[in-house]
């Protein structure tokens, strides 16, 4: 059994416990039977943890990126903003073995790229030219790096139009290929509150919020003043669970060449 598929069996276990205390003891702290409070918490577990698996096989497949990547990858993307088009085109050429440069394109497999790092976010005025220009010249997919796009992916014209954003063209291309451009600026990122709060439920945290929770449902379970017991293991338990189902997702073909 490999390693993902042992966490995600823990994973699982842990919610089920989290879950079925979580219902277990507020309902015995309403006076509920033992017997009633025992099913009632049981069905409705068994309820949640089909719904968060329900939620977690139809997310879109992601590669996950690590926390010190998402801080190169900015990197990245500024030294290709800072950089002139051509020396743009020449990197993606050295990265991509095997490939040629073709006018303003990187051409692989009859695939043409074109990396477009004109400003942080693209739109269909820049899109329109690499798009018009690849099928005067025969080409009938296309693909465009850049940082970020209002566009994703379309067809036009018999052409397919593949968007790779930031988090695609590293994975893709930058990693893909263990090439990476200079870094001709360091950045420190600005602290946000959606950044704070994304700490607070990031799913390297999700087993930390889990032992306070049971040892908080625990003491419950001996002291007289039990609700601010309860209170504070509810708190953690919801932080667990919102941390399990946070995930980043990096949408990304399995093959762009095709």
């Amino acid at each position: 059994m490999n390693n993902s598929k042992t966490s995600e069996i823990i994973n699982n276990i842990i919610k089920f416990i989290l879950i079925f205390a979580l219902i277990f003891l507020w309902l015995r702290y309403l006076k509920i039977d033992n017997l009633y409070a025992f099913i009632i918490a049981i069905v409705v577990d068994i309820a949640l943890c089909k719904l968060f698996e329900f939620i977690s096989k139809n997310r879109q497949v992601s590669k996950q990126i690590e926390k010190n990547e998402k801080k190169d990858i900015d990197k990245y993307m500024l030294s290709f903003l800072l950089s002139d088009k051509l020396d743009n085109i020449d990197f993606f050429h050295k990265a991509i073995k095997n490939s040629k440069i073709i006018d303003e394109f990187v051409v692989y497999n009859n695939v043409a790229l074109s990396p477009i790092f004109d400003s942080d976010t693209i739109n269909w005025e820049h899109i329109a030219k690499s798009v018009i220009k690849a099928k005067k010249m025969g080409y009938k997919s296309i693909i465009i790096c850049c940082v970020e796009s209002k566009i994703k992916k379309f067809d036009i014209d018999g052409i397919n139009v593949k968007i790779l954003e930031k988090e695609q063209t590293y994975l893709k291309i930058l990693k893909a290929n263990d090439c990476y451009p200079k870094i001709v600026l360091d950045i420190k990122p600005k602290r946000t509150l959606k950044g704070v709060l994304s700490q607070f439920i990031d799913k390297k945290r999700a087993k930390h919020y889990f032992y306070f929770a049971i040892i908080s449902f625990l003491c419950s379970t001996f002291v007289y003043f039990k609700l601010y017991y309860l209170i504070i293991g509810t708190i953690f338990s919801i932080l667990s669970l919102l941390c399990f189902l946070n995930k980043k997702q990096i949408v990304v073909e399995e093959n762009i060449w095709q």
